[in-house]
């Protein structure tokens, strides 16, 4: 049934934008190692989680219209087991004590490097491979070589790398941006409570959350991506750890209801209000369209929906076994959802119709990847499974 789409300007108690413009820390201290050349985000493929900067999980090619198979399957690590990266023909990702490359193809390893702490959130840019594992790390995809590493992250970081930068939320508080070609701190930006998630970067901004905590409100802030100077915060805006997605001129967020939001000035564009959520996931955006899903309170089945990103009216919803995992996917007109169920399905986007669904072993863990026509999924019991066009 289609749910109140709600229009406001701004949000309720302390919702309104405030333009601090409080600039960031330039420069600072550079714990780090090695170096290397600049990079760009202009990869094909699946290079990080939902694809691209802005988190829209829109792919650049097909992905299977009909029934699947599984073609090969990898162990994973148990410490995280999150998306991998897919990008000419390597996977690279998570595998137990450290990072792989392994053939898309065939499933073979390549190479691997072995690291103490659990790695996380890899991205290919440029002929690296970057990611977190007790500092930011950034490695030459061709052998795994090390170019250089940042340590300055006391417990864990949450980096997107675009446009020869990598900006790395702190859990601890804080983002720091780093060149992407040898690990130096460009600069760095407060904030009062811990980062839990990668931000998002779009059209020259950061868009990075702050999950409320005790007696603090959780924050949505815009940052200048070349100076760290903030532009707008949002107080109250994101209550819980997710990174927004940026499409058209809007920023979206799922927590409990789903709020669009002007880029530009934080302004709330509308909010579509639900009784779903039980954990906040990423959505996505393609052609005007904004898809999510997640699990109903106390069931065991979940819903993806459909809302037009304009005026935030839902399009259609389709229900079905097991929760939503993180945001789904989008591909040529079809989308993409992996579920708590074990199952990966199919919908057709302008309908919602299903059009083929595929069973795994035990729940998916985490988002969907899709590279040269191939689904990539992660389950609950640690393990990577590829499918392929029957």
């Amino acid at each position: 049934m289609e749910r109140e789409a709600t229009r406001r300007r701004f949000l309720r108690a302390g919702g309104a934008a405030s333009a601090l413009a409080l600039a960031g820390c330039l420069g600072g201290s550079n714990p780090i190692t090695g170096g290397g050349d600049g990079g760009t985000s202009g990869t094909s493929g699946w290079p990080r989680v939902q694809r691209d900067a802005a988190a829209t999980g829109q792919a650049d090619a097909s992905g299977p219209t009909s029934s699947v198979e599984e073609v090969w399957t990898a162990p994973m690590d148990d410490r995280w087991s999150a998306t991998p990266a897919i990008v000419d023909g390597t996977v690279y990702a998570e595998t137990p004590g450290g990072v792989s490359a392994l053939d898309a193809e065939s499933g073979e390893e390549e190479w691997s490097k072995g690291f103490e702490s659990s790695a996380a959130y890899l991205t290919v840019s440029d002929g690296k491979l970057y990611f977190e594992a007790g500092g930011m790390r950034a490695l030459d995809v061709a052998d795994g070589s090390e170019e250089w590493t940042y340590d300055e992250i006391p417990e864990k970081g949450y980096p997107t790398v675009v446009d020869g930068r990598a900006y790395v939320g702190k859990a601890t508080g804080g983002l720091v941006a780093l060149d992407a070609a040898n690990g130096e701190e460009s600069w760095s930006f407060p904030t009062d409570l811990p980062i839990r998630a990668p931000p998002a970067v779009a059209d020259g901004t950061v868009y990075v959350t702050t999950p409320a905590q005790e007696d603090k409100q959780g924050v949505l802030y815009a940052i200048d991506a070349e100076s760290g100077e903030e532009i707008w915060r949002i107080e109250g805006a994101s209550a819980y750890a997710q990174t927004p997605t940026v499409a058209d001129g809007s920023v979206y967020l799922q927590e409990t209801y789903v709020t669009a939001r002007s880029a530009d000035t934080g302004d709330e564009e509308w909010t579509y209000e639900h009784d779903t959520a039980i954990v906040p996931r990423t959505v996505a955006y393609a052609d005007g369209t904004v898809y999510f899903g997640n699990k109903r309170s106390q069931s065991v089945r979940g819903t993806v929906f459909a809302l037009d990103a304009a005026s935030g009216e839902e399009d259609w919803n389709q229900s079905f076994e097991g929760g939503a995992v993180d945001g789904p996917i989008v591909s040529d007109g079809t989308l993409y959802v992996g579920t708590t169920a074990g199952v990966v399905r199919a919908l057709d986007t302008d309908s919602g119709e299903s059009l083929w669904d595929h069973s795994v072993e035990n729940g998916i863990k985490s988002g969907l990847a899709l590279a040269d026509g191939r689904l990539y999924a992660v389950t609950d019991d640690e393990t990577l499974h590829v499918l392929a066009e029957a």
